[in-house]
């Protein structure tokens, strides 16, 4: 694909690709080893889940969308679940007070062979990302030829779903022109809740700005989206000026006052309109979910706000696995050294399966980019103990690289921050990490790899 910002942009077989209006920036948002990436769905805090269509196979979006240049690929990502039919042809997150409580945020999953109707998960946060566990479906079929194609949450809060009716749904194994394949059959279903009432579609078509921006405080995700698309295509300033007074007046007391301030940093990026005391106010919101998706804003405005790995660096030290899983995945947009030394600073901290994988991940990325910064991946100790003495680890950034040496090091490593620790000049007491059993606390032993794992 040519984009007016340099060379194409390449992506070998399948792939998922972002692209932004108003600036004309294309890339390969995921590039990955899939048949058909048919599913792609984001939540209400913009975490997306895309499904690979012939086998199923659900992955949380941020593992396998951090940067990889052409031709290289992702690997496999763990799934959000592990799916027991095949194929899907589009998913959809149930958001709507139609249904009960116990149905909101639900993915639900279509499937048009092993299992013909709609499958319904519910996800929940695990760490750094998520895990589904499948619950009674939405409807099947016994017709061999229901094929539900598409499925999204309408106006009303009902689900409405197309069913393709075809008896074939193969490509290369059937010729065109079989007389098998139904060219006039097919329906559109909607499926409601029995003893409910339906919802009252929102007017959001021509509506003023400013009843449009109340839109976004609603709860369901479908009505916020289609707010959304209209706002995009209003006036740059009038949107701005309207989000600004509205932002000013909103109950810093409401429950979802941190998800309005993340709607008005969408609105913001939406109309290419870079507000850095906003992103910065989001990014540290009491709400891990409202950080982690500030930083994923950070990593696509990158290019337009100041020192941006400096905010990176405390998201890759927040006490959140989501946010510094967002954190991670970001550094692999950069492209200087220190982006390899923030990388690193993670390991200072608890990572579960998730964060293992986009931290490989990243540092793939990076030591191509970098060359000479490759690692010694069987021992972190050593590369973090050569930055170290090299002198390319700022003093407040010391004590996250040295607890990370005493953690994973082996006895060379901690005898050889032992000596720093007691040279002149060497290990400041503002820059040793908690409990560190650095000179003037350790009665003159030297640590051994023994006992010294905490320094």
């Amino acid at each position: 694909m040519e984009t007016p910002y340099g060379p194409p942009e390449r992506c070998a077989n399948a792939g998922v690709y972002r692209y932004e209006p108003r600036t004309q920036k294309f890339e390969t948002y995921i590039s990955f080893g899939f048949a058909n990436p048919h599913g792609h769905v984001f939540d209400h805090w913009g975490q997306d889940i895309v499904i690979d269509g012939t086998g199923s196979n659900p992955y949380h979006a941020v593992l396998f969308s951090g940067q990889v240049d052409y031709p290289n690929k992702h690997g496999h990502p763990p799934q959000v679940y592990k799916q027991r039919s095949r194929p899907c042809p589009g998913i959809e997150i149930l958001s709507s007070k139609h249904f009960p409580d116990e149905f909101q945020g639900n993915l639900l999953v279509g499937d048009v062979i092993n299992f013909q109707g709609i499958l319904r998960y519910k996800i929940d946060d695990q760490g750094a990302s998520f895990v589904g566990v499948e619950l009674e479906p939405i409807v099947r079929s016994t017709d061999p030829n229901f094929r539900p194609s598409d499925l999204k949450v309408g106006a009303d809060g009902a689900i409405y779903f197309i069913d393709w009716q075809n008896p074939i749904i193969g490509h290369m194994q059937h010729n065109l022109r079989d007389p098998s394949r139904d060219r006039e059959h097919g329906r559109i279903y909607r499926i409601t809740y029995e003893g409910r009432p339906l919802d009252k579609p929102v007017a959001i078509a021509g509506e003023p700005i400013e009843k449009l921006l109340d839109v976004l405080k609603a709860p369901e995700d479908r009505v916020r989206y289609r707010a959304r698309i209209e706002l995009g295509g209003r006036p740059t300033n009038d949107v701005i000026a309207a989000a600004k007074k509205w932002m000013a007046g909103l109950n810093t007391h409401d429950p979802d006052y941190e998800h309005h301030l993340l709607e008005a940093l969408w609105l913001h990026q939406a109309h290419n309109v870079v507000d850095a005391d906003l992103l910065n106010r989001v990014l540290k919101s009491n709400d891990f979910h409202a950080r982690a998706a500030a930083t994923r804003v950070l990593c696509y405005w990158r290019d337009r706000v100041s020192k941006p790995l400096e905010p990176l660096r405390a998201k890759i030290n927040d006490p959140h696995p989501r946010v510094r899983l967002e954190a991670i995945r970001a550094l692999s947009f950069f492209n200087e050294e220190e982006a390899m030394s923030v990388a690193l600073e993670m390991l200072a901290h608890p990572e579960d399966e998730y964060l293992h994988f986009v931290f490989g991940e990243t540092l793939n990325t990076l030591e191509r980019r970098l060359g000479s910064a490759k690692l010694d991946r069987k021992n972190i100790a050593v590369s973090l103990l050569q930055m170290l003495q090299k002198g390319k680890v700022e003093p407040e950034r010391q004590p996250a690289i040295i607890e990370t040496i005493c953690k994973r090091g082996g006895e060379a490593e901690l005898k050889a921050i032992w000596e720093k620790a007691k040279s002149p000049g060497g290990v400041s007491e503002g820059s040793a990490p908690p409990g560190a059993g650095l000179a003037d606390r350790s009665g003159g032993h030297t640590p051994s790899a023994a006992n010294g794992r905490s320094c």
